[in-house]
């Protein structure tokens, strides 16, 4: 059904506002923040973080086309700020060149714009696998793309348990939107909500014969 959102009131629709009402928590900030990560399946892990600082999340599911590239740059036309793109993606050669990929084409389409592109890949990382004594699986060679691989092991995203994959999107979103500025944005966000169920209230008691 494809249908336009109406309200049977003032009251309903401020009721509705409030509900769902978001401040920008990135409105001041020096930096724009984005978390790209490789497989589907695991953005719903991560989900709850990244809604909590109100910071994008980017799904690739591999390779990223060239429109999904050139949207994502287009979209911050009008913000100077630095791009930071923070990737998550598999040990293996196929993630190491769908990082590159996504990499190149977000330079390429912000080559004319007034911003930089900042891309760093935080996991799956080989200290990451060392440290975490993440599991691994033999590394196909089964072409000549595949044998440029300088490892004999690889590691999927999957491998990292939740807690810590989660941790490290908290911790590159914290070097940009610290705890302090996150608690000040929260609490304005609060007072503007009370603030439309008031108005909800006025509105409310205005409508009541």
């Amino acid at each position: 059904m494809r249908k336009p959102t109406s309200y049977d009131s003032i009251e309903d629709a401020l009721a509705e506002t409030a509900r769902t009402y978001r401040r920008n928590l990135w409105r001041d900030a020096d930096d724009y923040v984005e978390i790209w990560i490789e497989k589907d399946a695991l953005a719903g892990v991560i989900y709850p973080v990244t809604a909590r600082y109100d910071v994008p999340l980017m799904v690739t599911r591999g390779f990223s086309s060239e429109t999904f590239a050139y949207e994502a740059v287009a979209a911050r036309d009008d913000d100077e700020r630095d791009y930071h793109v923070y990737y998550f993606g598999d040990f293996d050669r196929a993630g190491r060149d769908a990082a590159n990929s996504l990499k190149e084409k977000l330079k390429r389409f912000a080559e004319d714009r007034l911003f930089n592109v900042i891309f760093d890949q935080v996991a799956v990382t080989e200290d990451q696998i060392r440290e975490l004594g993440l599991p691994t699986r033999p590394h196909k060679r089964n072409s000549s793309a595949d044998r440029k691989w300088p490892h004999d092991f690889a590691c999927e995203l999957d491998a990292i348990p939740p807690d810590n994959l989660r941790a490290f999107v908290e911790a590159v979103i914290n070097d940009h939107l610290p705890q302090h500025q996150l608690r000040v944005a929260k609490i304005a966000e609060a007072s503007e909500r009370e603030l439309l169920n008031k108005l909800k209230g006025i509105a409310g008691a205005g409508s009541a014969p």
